[in-house]
């Protein structure tokens, strides 16, 4: 489990950009209006959290066959 937290909505947004490879491209085949909606969502969400940290669990396994 790992747990991150950010000071503002801004440090989040870059953030979870550079530890995700699709999500530039992804956000790169929607219109800017569209991504400006989508920042603008996901500042009002962080802001109603309050610095409650973001939480992720991963589960690896590595398996032979």
């Amino acid at each position: 489990t790992h747990e991150a937290e950010w000071a503002d909505a801004a440090g989040a947004w870059s953030a979870l950009a550079e530890a995700n490879p699709l999500f530039g491209p992804l956000l790169g085949q929607l219109p800017d209006e569209m991504v400006a909606t989508i920042r603008e969502t996901f500042a009002t969400l962080f802001d109603q959290r309050e610095g409650t940290p973001l939480s992720a669990v991963a589960w690896m396994a590595h398996g032979t066959p």
